[in-house]
């Protein structure tokens, strides 16, 4: 007994002992430890690292030391100044304490966790990636290095929680974002070859390449047991499910990267047949009640992708799609949509996207007692298009309602089509009509659309009708909340659309006798907004057409702008998807008047998405009333002493203009002056006047001048 009291005496003390050692090493290393990091942050980054604590413990990792950095931020330098790269609630990982007393030696990183991650990636049109923040040394024969780090990765367990990523490559256009993130990886980093089990779920993934959403807030489960062999850069999937809402996909094979290529050989497949599994990737179809949605029918999805991937080459792969007599019905819905059936089949046997076909030799669905076919087959894209497509059918839009679910949008009216197409790119090019198929027609009656945050869409009229020659649109009759359009278009090479980089052609005549820009300005848009920087590359608007060439002819009696009305709005010209090419700009604003040719660039991001509009433009007036652009002043103001009773001339902060003007009369506050002429460039809310004449105050003037408006 004696004896016993005596051990638990010492181990008493020595529990005290390891204690106070575990809570005051952490206060003693300290200083050392933001030295490392500061150290490593000024050595290796070009970028600003900030935090506002940093925090050691034992008792996370024990024996191992962790180390918190508290409200971290890594933000750019240079071509990203301010642009947040990462901001996390905290950032941690634990080493061994040992590490500390040796010199010369790295700290090796055993664990690797972040607590609220918010990272951004951005690569610019030109390929610079503000990730690229490591700096980088000269050696003495001029090869390019890395500086040696004290940092070591020895990794077994890392993770993220809670994260959000979102990545955005201007160059291809892409945008990956992740809300949502939770991410665990376990495996001994330290071997060349190791077990790696990765564990992964994200509440909403969003994929948008050129425009289109391919998925949109899906939510993606990934679990994966892959064999590591480092050193021959192979990574072979051991064990592996990947969810995508109800879809769930396994697959088997390797990728490797042991060089700037990757070679790859997988296979994957759905386990279930249930069409419920495929339905769930349609957009909007993946509701809060799906669980209770009911289905029959059969599906089937499987391919494999093969080769090597690098700036040339592509590898081979095949997707094979089958729906065999499906039927989707909503809880709370009374009308199934049924008879849903689908052959799909997307191959690339060779390693060049310009052996990519895609066959659909059929599809239909059916709502209540109409019903939608069609098919779809496209060889040669990237060559010389062979298009065979085809769809027959009428839509009664009141029926989707009884069969989707469509909450907060209001919808009706009917659609028709009748069309087939058979037809190459090269016979419509050498006017070889009599090797081309395109017959059909389609049609729109009173259609009407409705959601919480946009006006009234309605369509009233509109007709499509398709020959070998063209593909003319008209009695198009729109009214889009308080304005009304009325439009006919007519396309002369509609297989160009299928061709990357092939340019639509064709004509496009629009009248209206309301065109009310303000009332669309403040839409509830909850698209993910890329991080932007001054000085970047311009984002414009995407387009369903990536390469177009329109004339243009349209005359609007009112435009609303702004607050600013415009009529007798008059455009005439040809219209690219950055360039418009003016041959008649004209219109009036209270009693000015304008008419103006040349070149704008980017007019439509100007209007929609705050871009930069730029051009050289000739512009005539016979009165300029400058007074009409003045931004009102309230009587109050007016009336002080200290206020001039007209305000400053507005000029907008992303105009870049370059003009050359000729005004029979131009009037500002009381002075009025005749045959005005001169040079005018805007940029930056400044407006420089070149090469001024003009006749006033009783004699001629030849003027120049420079007006600050910001």
């Amino acid at each position: 007994m004696k004896y016993m009291k005596a051990i638990l005496i010492t181990l008493a003390i020595l529990l005290a002992l390891l204690l106070a050692a575990a809570i005051a090493i952490p206060i003693i290393f300290k200083p050392q430890v933001l030295e490392v990091v500061k150290e490593e942050a000024n050595t290796n980054l070009k970028a600003t690292l900030d935090f506002e604590d940093l925090n050691l413990t034992f008792f996370r990792q024990f024996p191992l030391l962790t180390i918190a950095l508290e409200e971290i931020s890594i933000t750019g330098k240079g071509r990203f100044e301010n642009l947040p790269l990462l901001s996390a609630q905290e950032v941690s990982l634990s080493l061994n304490v040992m590490d500390l007393f040796k010199k010369n030696s790295p700290l090796k990183i055993k664990h690797f966790y972040l607590l609220d991650p918010d990272i951004n990636i951005l690569i610019l049109p030109s390929g610079e990636a503000n990730y690229a923040i490591t700096k980088e040394t000269i050696a003495a024969d001029t090869a390019i290095e890395t500086p040696k780090s004290p940092l070591e990765l020895s990794v077994k367990e890392y993770g993220i929680t809670n994260g959000r990523i979102r990545y955005e490559d201007q160059s291809m256009p892409m945008v990956v974002d992740m809300e949502g993130l939770n991410h665990r990886g376990k495996g001994n980093f330290s071997s060349a070859k190791f077990e790696l089990d990765l564990k992964t779920t994200i509440d909403q993934f969003t994929v948008n390449y050129d425009g289109t959403a391919y998925l949109n807030r899906a939510k993606v489960r990934f679990d994966a047991l892959m064999n590591m062999d480092m050193e021959a850069m192979r990574f072979t999937f051991l064990e592996n499910v990947l969810a995508v809402n109800e879809l769930s996909l396994e697959s088997e094979g390797f990728f490797e990267m042991p060089d700037e290529s990757i070679g790859m050989d997988l296979r994957f497949k759905a386990p279930s047949s249930d069409i419920r599994s495929i339905w769930s990737l349609v957009p909007g179809a993946y509701t809060a009640d799906y669980a209770d949605l009911k289905s029959t029918g059969n599906m089937k999805l499987e391919g494999w992708v093969k080769g090597e991937m690098s700036d040339l080459t592509y590898p081979a792969f095949k997707i094979d799609l089958s729906v065999d007599e499906g039927s989707i019905r909503y809880p709370d819905l009374p009308a199934p949509i049924d008879q849903i059936n689908l052959v799909m089949a997307i191959s690339q046997p060779a390693q060049t996207l310009e052996a990519t076909e895609i066959d659909i030799p059929k599809f239909s669905f059916a709502i209540r007692d109409q019903t939608v076919t069609g098919y779809f087959s496209l060889k040669d894209p990237m060559v010389d298009p062979d298009v065979k497509a085809g769809l027959q059918g009428t839509i009664n839009l009141d029926d989707f309602k009884q069969a989707l679910p469509l909450d907060g949008i209001s919808l009706s009216g009917i659609i028709k089509s009748d069309v087939a197409i058979a037809a190459r790119m090269s016979s419509i090019d050498e006017e070889k009509y009599d090797e081309v198929d395109i017959k059909g027609n389609a049609s729109i009656n009173n259609l009407k659309y409705k959601d919480a945050d946009q006006p009234l869409i309605h369509i009233a009229s509109g007709a499509i009708n398709f020959s070998p020659a063209e593909v003319v649109m008209e009695n198009m009759q729109i009214m889009a909340g308080r304005s009304d359009l009325q439009i006919y278009a007519k396309i002369n090479n509609l297989l160009a659309y299928f061709h990357p980089e092939r340019t639509l052609k064709g004509q496009m005549k629009l009248t209206s006798n309301l065109l009310d820009l303000d009332e669309w300005s403040s839409t509830n848009d909850e698209t993910p907004v890329a991080p932007t920087t001054e000085g970047m590359e311009d984002i414009s608007i995407e387009l369903p057409v990536e390469n177009f060439d329109f004339a243009i002819n349209s005359s609007i009696e009112k435009v609303i702008s702004d607050g600013e009305t415009f009529e007798k709005f008059v455009l005439n010209g040809k219209a690219g998807p950055r360039t418009i090419l003016i041959d008649q700009l004209s219109g009036k604003h209270k009693s000015t008047d304008f008419k103006m040719d040349g070149q704008i660039e980017n007019l439509l991001a100007w209007m929609t998405d705050d871009g930069i509009m730029e051009g050289k433009v000739n512009i005539f007036s016979n009165n300029l009333n400058l007074n009409d652009f003045m931004e009102e002043v309230d009587e109050a103001s007016a009336n002080s002493e200290s206020t001039e009773a007209e305000g400053p001339i507005a000029i907008p902060a992303n105009i870049k203009l370059e003009a050359n003007g000729r005004f029979n009369q131009v009037q500002y506050t009381d002075l009025i002056l005749k045959n005005v002429s001169g040079k005018l460039k805007i940029a930056n809310q400044k407006a420089l006047i070149e090469s001024g004449k003009a006749e006033g105050l009783g004699g001629r003037l030849a003027f120049d001048g420079y007006y600050d408006a910001s």
